[in-house]
């Protein structure tokens, strides 16, 4: 039997069952009852008829639709205009989202349990975790590229892409980056040097970072090191952090560690610049890797946690 409301009559008798589908007629209807009486077993609550039976609220779309949502919003009094969470599930992905109705406000996704806050993503995208209601840090999410390939330079003047790729950043935004970069040749004898530095479409408000380069001249692994040299660089552009070698063979390892501030988003490509074609091109080793992951906002100090 299909029960239809139309808003002029209702069922009344508390007794009352119904044995089909009930259908509601018109617009803007409301299923209303003491949900949120201070006694939590006074209020109305959903619960199966079936004696010892788990209680499933069940939701599925018409026709050939795929979506099912559950939404919330918190202003009653213009839902048109409103923050609101959504719950979805649709034939390519299930969807957890804090959104918007028109002018509504943006708002966080919070994870609390324990009675505290455990975990945060911001309206801007970032996640951070909290320790016995202590801010423990930024929970980062990093791009990753490591070689199962060698790369092969070109025995020639001018920037190479040190992994043949470049990352696309985001604008406004302050990155940390990892990179460890063995490089080796094994001919040509011509003085030169080797820069590093960093191109692309991005813009960079500032960058500093850390090289440190044990090289040698017969493997990576070699006892017989030409030398180990170290800088901190603050510039994009190609800094040379090498000596100046004319052996055939030689093996330069760069470890790198450095931040950077986005201006405008575009591409980030690390480098690498001969000051000489040395008569044999470098390539770039199987297992080097760079990881990058946004830290914060730019424009001021970058601030995580409980600092003061």
């Amino acid at each position: 039997m299909a029960i239809t409301l139309d808003g002029t009559a209702g069922i009344t008798t508390p007794a009352d069952t119904v044995s089909g589908n009930l259908t509601f007629t018109g617009t803007s209807n409301r299923i209303t009852g003491d949900f949120s009486n201070a006694t939590i077993a006074s209020r109305v609550v959903l619960q199966s008829s079936t004696t010892n039976g788990a209680t499933r609220l069940t939701l599925i779309p018409n026709g050939t639709s795929t979506a099912s949502n559950i939404e919330i919003y918190n202003n009653p009094s213009d839902l048109s205009n409103s923050s609101f969470g959504q719950v979805r599930l649709n034939s390519s992905d299930f969807l957890i989202a804090s959104s918007i109705t028109g002018t509504g406000t943006y708002l966080p996704i919070v994870f609390t349990t324990g009675g505290s806050e455990r975990a945060r993503i911001d309206t801007s995208g970032y996640m951070t975790n909290t320790v016995n209601g202590n801010g423990a840090g930024l929970v980062q999410g990093q791009q990753y590229y490591r070689l199962n390939t060698a790369v092969a330079g070109a025995n020639a003047t001018g920037a190479q892409s040190i992994f043949g790729v470049g990352v696309t950043l985001v604008g406004s935004t302050v990155y940390e980056f990892e990179m460890v970069v063995p490089l080796s040749k094994t001919a040509g004898t011509t003085l030169h040097t080797v820069a590093l530095g960093f191109g692309g479409t991005a813009t960079i408000n500032n960058i500093g970072y850390m090289v440190h380069t044990p090289n040698g001249n017969s493997s990576f692994n070699s006892a017989a090191a030409i030398a180990v040299l170290e800088a901190f660089i603050s510039t994009a552009s190609a800094t040379v952090i090498s000596g100046s070698y004319n052996n055939a063979g030689l093996y330069l390892i760069f470890l790198i560690k450095g931040t950077v501030s986005i201006n405008a988003g575009g591409t980030f490509i690390p480098q690498y610049t001969l000051s000489a074609a040395p008569g044999g091109a470098y390539s770039t080793q199987i297992g080097s890797y760079i990881k990058i992951s946004a830290l914060s906002a730019s424009g001021a100090n970058t601030s995580i946690g409980t600092w003061a």
